[in-house]
């Protein structure tokens, strides 16, 4: 029986394999046509896009909090950028951060030509306009 959840299901798999492996940029579209009365046909199109490394990562607090903060980031620079890694690290950090800071405050900012992302803390507002800094830019049109 052709069941659209577990295809959307399957995707939502492939999608969770591709970020973690730097595929920030990739995008799957499918298409099911009816092939006859007891078949389907389904068509499935991925575009991975480059593949990005971890960039520098920015860590706005006081000293001792930053120092610990980066002591527990595990990604080092250059290395494949896993997009998923970001709300781990926010949910084992979760007792340095302040409480009301979560996953959407982490900030990336992605070098295209250079294929890293940059990773931005603002965790007590010590840059100024750390704020109004882009939170994600995509590279492909």
């Amino acid at each position: 029986m052709f069941a659209r959840g577990k295809i959307a299901s399957g995707i939502n798999g492939v999608r969770h394999l591709y970020v973690s492996n730097g595929y920030v940029d990739w995008r799957a579209s499918s298409d099911a046509r009816k092939f006859s009365d007891a078949a389907f046909v389904v068509t499935l199109a991925i575009i991975e896009g480059p593949q990005y490394r971890m960039g520098k990562l920015d860590i706005f607090a006081k000293k001792e909090l930053a120092e610990k903060l980066r002591a527990a980031w595990e990604l080092p620079e250059g290395a494949v950028f896993d997009y998923e890694y970001l709300s781990k690290y926010v949910d084992s950090n979760r007792a340095l951060l302040p409480p009301e800071f979560v996953r959407k405050d982490v900030q990336l900012v992605r070098d295209c030509p250079d294929s890293t992302v940059e990773i931005r803390l603002p965790i007590d507002g010590t840059e100024p306009g750390s704020q109004s800094q882009p939170k994600d830019i995509e590279c492909m049109n």
